[in-house]
């Protein structure tokens, strides 16, 4: 895995996404796009539906990265952690 200052990162493996993933991803981005509805809703909604995002299942991170291709500022996205916590106090 590569590793740059403190950060690891990996490929997706959707696969072993579990149905309690998945539905914990519809959770959480069906509250997101409600509390965004009162404030920010318009700024992201036509980036959202470009990508794909939608509460029934989380990103393939290989699809969203080619629709984000097109025209792109070069931005990717994938899956990270960090290793060393105490190092952002």
């Amino acid at each position: 895995m590569p590793m740059q200052s403190g950060l690891i990162t990996t490929h997706q493996r959707y696969a072993l996404y579990t149905s309690e993933d998945q539905e914990v991803w519809s959770i959480l981005f069906t509250r997101q796009m409600a509390a965004l509805k009162n404030g920010a809703y318009r700024h992201f909604a036509g980036g959202l539906k470009r990508l794909r995002f939608l509460a029934g299942s989380i990103p393939e991170f290989k699809m969203t990265n080619l629709l984000l291709e097109p025209g792109s500022s070069s931005w990717r996205i994938q899956k990270a952690f960090f290793l060393r916590f105490g190092q952002f106090k």
